[in-house]
């Protein structure tokens, strides 16, 4: 057999957990069981949630095909290192799987019958769009521990709507979680020819909804300045946020009964002190070409119907990316920047948004 370069061992998955109960309404957090620490050797390219849900419900007046996703409030990674890595609602990650793998995230979808669920979710280390994706790989040795944290909806009783559908009657669900690593041995070896270059950096922003009630609002995001942070690309999300009796909540991706969905925008903006205008009013066609380009999706997209509505449908997705060379060297540099703003037009009253920042920070600590 010949000789595999230290660079190219192959991914392995590791199993960490099976079949743990994962309730609902609460915050689950999985420490001091990730393998970690000095002389650990590994660097992961993901790590890979299984989510699988049984409901028991009396009767379903409507469905929410990728409801699972919608039920996952916040996924939050840490490291020892007060390093934030993943900070998103579940249906946030589920869109920037979509986009960094080019394909949908595995998933059973809900149905108004009873029955048992599967989804997939990832916390991904690789970007995909770079030429050299395992520069992004986490090095599990840098570290002491590693926390997640994974933050579940509610299951109302009584005809209220849920995250996986609208019921008429008390709702039951039971759900269990597995967790695993895709991981590689290179970094065994004492060579920073393998090592990663950055610490992922994945982080949903807080909702934001204008306070008038006129078309052609101008809003806008703060985004951090730091000298160790460099963005690759955002993605908002915006959506009027609905009407119905017995529903409340933040947007956080969420749509359906939540929200409707539009793609009403007029222009979006970037820029910063030094360069105010870096993205320069991009326009709605040109948001449309690149959700065709980057998720594979055929513009205009048919609504579904009321009683199938799915919470990670891309109408109201506006993406951009800075890193269209593969290079990490094309990344929005943050640091030595003010006033750094993302802002748009939004074309409907009342209109809220999300956004999705993806980048990276420079390592805190280098072995």
């Amino acid at each position: 057999m010949p000789t595999v370069p230290i660079a190219k061992y192959p991914l392995e998955e590791k199993a960490l957990v099976i079949g743990q109960p994962l309730p609902n309404g609460v915050t689950t957090t999985f420490r001091n069981l990730f393998p970690v620490g000095k002389g650990a050797g590994e660097t992961w390219e993901r790590i890979r949630m299984v989510i699988t849900v049984t409901t028991a419900v009396a009767a379903m007046t409507t469905f929410d095909e990728a409801g699972i996703y919608k039920w996952i409030k916040r996924v939050l990674l840490k490291t020892s290192d007060g390093e934030t890595l993943v900070d998103l609602p579940g249906t946030a990650l589920y869109i920037f799987n979509r986009w960094n793998e080019r394909a949908n995230p595995s998933h059973d979808n809900i149905t108004a019958a009873n029955g048992t669920f599967v989804a997939v979710l990832d916390i991904p280390f690789a970007y995909y769009f770079l030429r050299k994706p395992e520069d992004g790989y986490l090095d599990s040795g840098a570290y002491s521990d590693l926390a997640l944290s994974i933050t579940t909806g509610a299951v109302p009783g009584g005809a209220i709507v849920h995250d996986l559908g609208t019921f008429a009657a008390t709702t039951t669900q039971a759900a269990v979680i597995d967790l695993s690593v895709i991981r590689t041995k290179a970094g065994m070896f004492d060579n920073q020819a393998v090592k990663p270059l950055f610490v992922p950096y994945l982080i949903n922003l807080p909702s934001i909804t204008p306070t008038n009630t006129f078309a052609g609002f101008r809003g806008g995001f703060p985004i951090e300045s730091s000298p160790d942070l460099a963005l690759f690309g955002f993605i908002i999300k915006t959506g009027v946020l609905s009407v119905t009796a017995g529903v409340a909540g933040a947007f956080n991706f969420h749509n359906g009964t939540i929200s409707t969905e539009t793609d009403s925008i007029q222009g979006v903006t970037f820029g910063d002190n030094v360069i105010p205008n870096l993205v320069d009013n991009k326009l709605l066609d040109s948001f449309r070409l690149e959700r065709h380009r980057d998720f594979r999706e055929i513009y205009p997209v048919v609504a579904p119907a009321a009683a199938n509505v799915p919470s990670v449908s891309l109408i109201g997705t506006y993406h951009h990316c800075f890193v269209r060379d593969g290079s990490i060297y094309s990344a929005y540099p943050t640091g030595n920047k003010t006033q750094i703003r993302l802002w748009w037009a939004a074309g409907t009253a009342g209109e809220q948004a999300d956004c999705i920042l993806y980048g990276f920070r420079t390592k805190r600590r280098i072995f």
